[in-house]
């Protein structure tokens, strides 16, 4: 339940939108081109952001009324939760899954591409090419990479993955059909990527050097949204003896600087406080925003009409808990296990 909230720290660090005043007025100049809307929701409830105002929409109101996108609005899905966004009349989709946050930024009227930031989580993109009218790439942005998917079917995740300790989420590119482009950015010398179907890409920016780790898709991911995609997600059908063959990973590093000092290592004690600092900080966001929930959404359980002063202060404690996290971050080394 921590990473759902995760996004609420990652979108202060992590990604910065540029220009979004110019992105909004060619949105607006090309609305009756392109609209993006929910196409549907499966699982559970989901929340959307704008202008700071957050609306709470069940499952059967995707189903039954239509939910059009906003430049800057911000979509949260929760555990067990999905949904996918569909653009009109181009017909690219992008699927949400659980535990997911995303900032659609809208449509770059000049590029003629949907720009989206994965704040954390997974998503999968279907492109449609550059044959259909309306948009012809959709642009996922999530900390310092971007991906552009012209054509074809494509996952991306931005995770905290088992088994590897980092202090930032770890950007990863599965392509089941198609192919996209990856950009690295905010180290210098890194260069252009290229993902062709069947490959999947890892990469790392937490540390002085850029790790890049390609090898064959994984079972486990083709498996995950064969399970979770609806039927308007087609199941992926990698090739069966490309799938059998047990390839090795190429992994590279792509230097950044000619030379590296190395930091002294860290006192225990202080990584321990780092992360104990860190789990105090999301703690006290999860139990801030579970607090704003029961007071929105029973608000009879707290005496004398003071649900709506709760759900007001709990908004302090929410940036108590934003700020002790980051102090934990800063206080962690990074550190990590392969």
């Amino acid at each position: 339940m921590i990473r759902v909230f995760w996004p609420a720290l990652c979108v202060l660090v992590f990604f910065a939108p540029l220009n979004i005043g110019a992105q909004q007025a060619a949105a607006a100049e090309w609305n009756h081109f392109e609209t993006a809307f929910i196409y549907n929701a499966e699982g559970g409830g989901f929340v959307i952001t704008v202008r700071g105002q957050q609306v709470f929409f069940t499952e059967e109101t995707a189903r039954n009324e239509t939910i059009i996108l906003q430049p800057s609005g911000l979509i949260q899905t929760g555990a067990g939760t999905s949904l996918a966004i569909r653009f009109a009349p181009s017909g690219a989709m992008v699927k949400l899954s659980e535990n997911t946050s995303v900032i659609y930024n809208g449509i770059d009227g000049n590029g003629m591409f949907a720009d989206l930031g994965l704040i954390y989580g997974r998503v999968r993109v279907l492109g449609e090419g550059a044959g259909v009218e309306g948009i012809h790439t959709i642009v996922i942005r999530c900390g310092g990479v971007v991906s552009r998917v012209a054509e074809g079917d494509i996952g991306i995740d931005y995770i905290l993955e088992p088994g590897i300790m980092a202090a930032f989420p770890l950007f990863r590119l599965d392509a089941f059909g198609g192919g996209a482009e990856v950009f690295p950015h905010g180290i210098g010398g890194a260069q252009a990527l290229s993902v062709e179907e069947g490959e999947s890409i890892l990469l790392d920016m937490s540390t002085a050097h850029l790790f890049v780790e390609r090898g064959p898709l994984r079972t486990e991911i083709i498996g995950y949204w064969n399970f979770r995609s609806p039927a308007a997600f087609p199941p992926i059908m990698p090739d069966i003896e490309a799938a059998v063959v047990e390839a090795e990973p190429e992994v590279s590093l792509l230097p950044v600087f000619e030379i590296i000092v190395p930091e002294p290592p860290e006192p225990v004690v202080t990584r321990y406080r780092g992360r104990g600092l860190l789990w105090l900080g999301l703690g006290l966001m999860v139990a801030s925003v579970a607090v704003q929930g029961l007071a929105r959404h029973m608000p009879d359980v707290f005496p004398h009409d003071s649900a709506d002063i709760v759900h007001n202060s709990a908004y302090g404690s929410f940036g108590l808990g934003a700020l002790i996290s980051i102090t934990g971050i800063l206080r962690t080394p990074p550190s990590r296990v392969r």
